[in-house]
């Protein structure tokens, strides 16, 4: 489910007719009930990444800051539970590895978790796809963390962290550490 869908909001074109000047067309939210989109061959709710611009008219900016809060209240458990499991990983990490590297390590499962949270409508980790940790978060990672880091390092930190995962708190996600090997 959406993040605007979570708190009772729908997309719907403003306007359907492009922009004379940019072309695009506007979108707003508007209160509604939540689209689902199915995917017919599992018969579950696919993932979503949300990328783009949303532009909002002017006279419903107050009505969209409220939604974004309400989303943000209700993101709230799965984020604090992401950072529970964070702290539990770094526990774990700290028997074998220097402080250098658990941060290394701990800083990349916390992008991970800002990703989660703030771009896709994931509410489970159990729910998280191969594309999501392959190459949804390592085109987010590219665009918003300003680092030089391989991308075969973030994928071997993520990878300890879904092991990690299985094998001490029972959170089985065979799709994503088959991705990331």
């Amino acid at each position: 489910m959406r993040n605007s869908q979570r708190c009772g909001l729908a997309a719907t074109p403003f306007s359907t007719q492009p922009s004379a000047s940019t072309g695009a067309v506007l979108w707003m939210y508007e209160y509604g009930p939540p689209r689902k989109g199915r995917d017919e061959r599992e018969g579950w709710v696919m993932p979503e990444v949300f990328t783009g611009k949303v532009l909002i008219p002017g006279d419903q900016i107050d009505v969209y800051l409220a939604a974004l809060k309400e989303a943000e209240e209700a993101r709230a458990p799965f984020r604090r539970s992401l950072d529970e499991l964070n702290a539990a990983f770094a526990a774990s990490l700290e028997k074998k590895y220097s402080r250098r590297t658990v941060l290394k390590h701990t800083s990349i499962v916390e992008l991970f978790s800002i990703f989660l949270c703030d771009y896709t409508d994931v509410e489970r980790l159990e729910d998280v796809t191969r594309g999501l940790v392959n190459s949804h978060f390592r085109r987010w990672y590219q665009r918003k963390v300003l680092d030089r880091m391989d991308s075969d390092e973030t994928r071997v930190e993520l990878k300890k962290f879904f092991v990690f995962l299985d094998q001490e708190k029972g959170i089985h996600n065979p799709k994503a550490v088959e991705a990331l090997r």
